[in-house]
């Protein structure tokens, strides 16, 4: 179900019976950017993120998600590992306040 962002554009391509260089053409980027993010190794730009949306008519708001994600998991594996579940936590009971804060 939940998928990082380089998967999601990988299965968007694939759906679209695209080459990896023809959606960075469709998207008007350097091939080996586009491989990077599906391999992992680089993070979309907001603004291609918007593009992907809107040339492959898909959910900005699940594109954003897995970008996210990705950079938070990312930051959390940068954590010591004896403190990651209590992070985790904490960051989750934070995102908790914040909206229920935000729903008031």
């Amino acid at each position: 179900m939940f998928c990082t962002f380089g998967e999601l554009i990988k299965e968007i391509r694939r759906d679209q019976n695209l080459t990896l260089l023809e959606m960075s053409k469709i998207l008007d980027v350097d091939n080996s950017l586009l491989g990077k993010i599906e391999a992992n190794s680089r993070n979309p730009s907001a603004e291609l993120i918007n593009v992907i949306s809107e040339k492959f008519d898909y959910s900005l708001d699940k594109l954003i998600i897995a970008s996210y994600s990705d950079k938070l998991v990312e930051f959390l594996n940068r954590g010591p590992d004896d403190l990651k579940d209590d992070i985790l936590k904490s960051f989750l009971n934070k995102i908790k306040n914040e909206v229920k804060r935000a729903s008031q």
